[in-house]
């Protein structure tokens, strides 16, 4: 996560572990502009005093953006360009929001075939690199990204975690799905000083090597545990668990990449005693949101791309509490412009603003709508781990679950029992997701050992076997409803 200059990056590669070990303790002390590059240091101070901005100021710096946004992507996008030219639209026309209406919705399907003319020409392939978001190798997303644009959002995303006390040279403890060195600590854990990072392997979080990560985690002695919610709430329960103390102190704990469910957070925050602060983002780079220090809704950051919401007909949503797809275009990387993209994400908007004082748009609900993330009821019928999420205590001695289902109308829920588990927890699960479910869907117990992760780390709450097919047939009226997507 943490990204530094490319200047940084090629010295500390090429140096001997004894300078590695150096520079955790020389780097804190030297300039961010050395350390970050021009863009960080160009971007904080920007997000420094905007956050702070009026509505009308914020708008006005959204226009600007869009309108050199799109004079860019004309002059050196072929994709963008031949169709500005088709539609008899010029850059200099884009002065308002409802402009942006004047282009159509960009899709995942439309970049991958028109994969090479989406890529800006006058950006030196050296200075882009290729990423790829998940899923199998039929229906990845890949696309290109200036190196800049890491540099950009390192920025954004310091400023927001900057909102419950981090400092750039805070220590973080990761448990993300970064790869760890195999010939170090076996294959446990690794420290980067220049990082000021601990990255414990998310691969094996078994209890003998919790064990071993309580004990780095005491004499690492982080600010801040930064991870996946599904890794970190596991470490979580495994502490409670035991019965563990004399933990050090934390100021937060930083989770990304995967929603965050009710239960997670409760049981992040008990056994580690301080604030779980959240976010949504992509790795596409259009919409960025956060919590903030006074409250749990996501504050979309302005300054990071233009941010609308879409009803399944593709028609504007501005009204609260109603919930649509989140559609973004994005201001920090011109090697391949993405505008009005279709995340494949919903959410709805909150009304007014935060006491925070921002005058960030607000919203809540965030979720993935793939439709292989949805179980299938009697009737053919998605339903969502929003609408079987608990704001209680029903998983309170559940290490870790998930829903398999290779049929519609039965679910397998697939348990890792806690320490302190009994016959009363499984009666008072089934319980409560019968409240919600009704007849709908028939719930069955296992109770295993481990679980699959994705290729990145990721835990999946719902292992959907039915072939997409098929379950594109069973919703097929669904589809209509919500607009579910593959």
């Amino acid at each position: 996560m943490t990204t530094f200059s490319l200047e940084l990056k090629t010295i500390y590669k090429r140096s001997p572990s004894w300078v590695k070990e150096l520079s955790g303790f020389v780097c804190p002390h030297l300039p961010s502009l050395f350390i970050y590059g021009r863009e960080f240091v160009s971007h904080k101070t920007l997000l420094k005093k905007s956050q702070w901005w009026s509505k009308d100021q914020l708008a006005q710096y959204q226009i600007t953006s869009l309108r050199r946004l799109i004079d860019h992507a004309y002059q050196n996008v072929p994709y963008y360009r031949k169709l500005l030219t088709e539609r008899g639209l010029k850059p200099v026309e884009f002065s308002s929001f409802a402009d942006l209406k004047k282009l159509p919705f960009l899709t995942k399907e439309i970049i991958q075939e028109h994969f090479e003319d989406m890529i800006a020409k006058n950006i030196p392939r050296k200075k882009m690199k290729l990423v790829t978001t998940g899923g199998t190798s039929n229906n990845q997303l890949k696309f290109h990204i200036e190196e800049e644009s890491s540099l950009k959002e390192w920025a954004f995303m310091t400023t927001q975690w900057e909102r419950i006390n981090f400092r750039l040279n805070d220590k973080r403890l990761v448990l993300r799905g970064t790869p760890v060195d195999s010939s170090t600590n076996d294959g446990l854990w690794e420290y980067d000083p220049l990082t000021r990072e601990c990255r414990l392997s998310v691969y094996h979080l078994t209890e003998k090597n919790l064990f071993k990560y309580v004990e780095v985690m005491k004499r690492f002695s982080p600010d801040f545990i930064h991870g996946y919610p599904s890794a970190v709430a596991i470490f979580a329960r495994f502490i409670l668990d035991n019965e563990i103390h004399n933990l050090p102190p934390l100021k937060g704990v930083l989770c990304g990449s995967e929603a965050v469910l009710d239960h997670q957070r409760k049981l992040v925050e008990k056994a580690f005693k301080t604030r779980l602060f959240s976010w949504y983002g992509q790795s596409e780079k259009v919409i960025l949101a956060s919590e903030c220090e006074t409250n749990f809704s996501y504050h979309i950051f302005p300054e990071y791309g233009i941010t609308e919401l879409v009803d399944e007909n593709e028609n504007q949503i501005t009204e609260p509490n109603r919930v649509g797809e989140l559609v973004g275009t994005g201001f920090i990387n011109y090697a391949m412009p993405f505008i009005r993209y279709k995340t494949g994400d919903w959410a709805s908007f909150e009304q007014g603003y935060c006491e925070c004082g921002r005058k960030y748009p607000l919203i809540n609900k965030i979720a993935g709508r793939r439709l292989t993330e949805f179980l299938v009821g009697r009737q053919g019928n998605p339903i969502s781990m929003t609408a079987i999420n608990m704001h209680d205590d029903t998983y309170e001695n559940v290490r870790q679950f998930q829903f398999y289902q290779d049929r519609p109308g039965i679910t397998t829920l697939k348990i890792i029992r806690g320490k302190k588990y009994s016959q009363k927890d499984t009666q008072r699960l089934l319980s409560r997701l019968e409240q919600k479910l009704k007849d709908n869907l028939e719930i069955r117990i296992s109770f295993v050992e481990s679980l699959p992760l994705s290729p990145s780390g990721k835990h999946r709450f719902v292992a959907q076997k039915i072939p997409i097919e098929n379950l594109k047939q069973l919703v097929k009226g669904a589809l209509d409803e919500t607009g579910l997507t593959e």
